[in-house]
């Protein structure tokens, strides 16, 4: 007896061709450009608003590797970092870099970094303002204490 027929669990040599796989053949590619337009579109428009607020040109959001070096600029970051996003160092510095630089605090990169289609959206269109490159400052501290009163 032949291996595939074995395999397959038939004794017979015909293969009934029900072209059942035809459908999932669509399916599939449908299913997944749907989820992957619902993930990246929130996240480019967002960054689209980002750049914007910047006073950067918006455009530059959506073309690959200029837009790592214009964030570059924006975060105050030097233009080699873009070679420690592609061994994905930089990838983990660079939400707490953009979150810094509008005014946001630790918790915010951390939802930039982990669910970035929900966060970018939500710091590009809303009254976050671009504070300027934070990258060499050290972190956001509370202002300190207005002096006490000059006694008289």
């Amino acid at each position: 007896m032949n291996w595939f027929l074995w395999a397959s669990g038939s004794d017979s040599p015909v293969f009934q061709n029900d072209n059942s796989g035809g459908f999932l053949a669509i399916l599939l590619p449908c299913i997944y450009c749907f989820c992957l337009a619902l993930f990246i579109v929130p996240t480019l428009a967002g960054l689209w608003k980002l750049f914007d607020k910047a006073g950067k040109p918006a455009w530059a959001s959506i073309v690959p590797i200029y837009n790592m070096l214009v964030i570059d600029e924006i975060i105050g970051r030097p233009q080699w970092w873009i070679l420690l996003y592609f061994v994905a160092v930089g990838g983990f510095i660079l939400p707490f870099d953009i979150a810094k630089s509008y005014g946001k605090d630790t918790t915010y990169a951390l939802g930039l970094l982990f669910l970035p289609f929900v966060f970018y959206p939500m710091l590009g269109f809303g009254d976050a303002k671009y504070m300027g490159p934070m990258a060499q400052t050290p972190a956001m501290m509370p202002p300190p204490p207005p002096p006490p009163p000059a006694m008289q």
